[in-house]
């Protein structure tokens, strides 16, 4: 888990079926689940618990450049409004991810000096990466959220515990 170069996202994961069926079971009895993208939610997260899960059973991941893949994209996901959703639906996915297997809570963006920094940096972009930066912190904002009714609902049980975290 502490090699995020090495996880293989989205198209192209292939998974041995032990380490399926062991991710079907942590899915069955997991309180905060990563359903992936679906409808019209750009969250995402099951490729990458899908590696969590082979490392807590003692196996790996990897990336294999020789290995290619044609991925077909429709013309309007290279739009700047859905790669801006597609951005804010990455970084909640990243946030959720890191709470559910590693217990960090994303900090509030108006803690400590938070609100100084986000209003330098709102000044600081312009165009397109102000706004991928707004994007980034509604990512915050929704993760919190999640975690929030997550907590309020039923305690977090991890399932399988990952190897070599804290």
């Amino acid at each position: 888990m502490t090699c995020s170069d090495a996880i293989p996202v989205g198209a192209g994961l292939c998974v041995r079926a032990d380490v399926a069926r062991a991710y079907i079971e942590h899915c069955r009895n997991a309180t905060l689940r990563m359903s992936g993208r679906c409808g019209t939610s750009l969250l995402s997260g099951e490729d990458f618990e899908i590696c969590y899960v082979a490392c807590s059973l003692g196996m790996g991941m990897g990336l294999f450049p020789d290995l290619m893949l044609l991925h077909l994209i429709p013309s309007h996901r290279v739009t700047a409004d859905y790669l801006l959703r597609l951005a804010e639906g990455i970084h909640t996915t990243g946030h959720l991810l890191t709470y559910k297997w590693q217990g960090i809570r994303p900090r509030s963006l108006f803690a400590g000096l938070g609100v100084v920094s986000m209003l330098r940096d709102i000044l600081y972009y312009r165009g397109i990466h102000r706004r991928m930066y707004l994007a980034r912190l509604r990512g915050i904002v929704a993760a919190r959220r999640v975690i929030a009714a997550a907590d309020d609902s039923a305690p977090l049980r991890p399932i399988i515990a990952p190897i070599g975290l804290p």
